[in-house]
């Protein structure tokens, strides 16, 4: 986590630099990239996160119960 934390402050407004970074280093690469990625995107938003990167996500499921108000 301290490592993760380190790379969310070098990298706040750079969602792409955050990710590589603390993916390219040796450990749990894709627990420390959902947690850096995770806090980075919250600070950049949607548009923060590359359009290539955004285009090449799995669409979610539908809702398998609909929700009655």
């Amino acid at each position: 986590m301290p490592f993760c934390l380190w790379v969310v402050a070098r990298h706040l407004r750079d969602y792409e630099e955050a990710v590589w970074e603390v993916t390219s280093e040796v450990g749990d690469s894709d627990t420390t990239g959902a947690i850096v990625g995770g806090i980075v995107a919250c600070a950049v938003g949607i548009d923060g996160i590359p359009l290539l990167w955004r285009a090449s996500t799995e669409p979610l499921p539908a809702p398998a119960v609909s929700v009655r108000r």
